[in-house]
């Protein structure tokens, strides 16, 4: 049961230290009005990357889920 804590925290530190710098610069700046929306090239906003982290945690739930049940039933059937 140890291990799997550590697992689950490991993996979950880690994924939040992914997303941290691409969510430390969101919302975006607003741009000068001056400026047509088009010419104003942005390198990375991390709109993209939200996406991405919400998909990994939801692949990481189901996984602890199906390792859950897998030693659920394993327990079971030695009785």
């Amino acid at each position: 049961m140890k291990r799997l804590v550590l697992g689950t925290l490991t993996t979950v530190v880690f994924c939040v230290a992914l997303a941290v710098p691409a969510l430390a610069s969101y919302p975006p700046k607003p741009t000068d009005p001056g400026v047509p929306a088009g010419d104003i090239n942005t390198a990375f906003t991390g709109a993209s990357i939200t996406n991405g982290i919400l998909l990994l945690a939801g692949l990481l739930l189901v996984g602890i889920l199906a390792l859950a049940l897998a030693l659920s039933r394993r327990r079971a059937s030695r009785t």
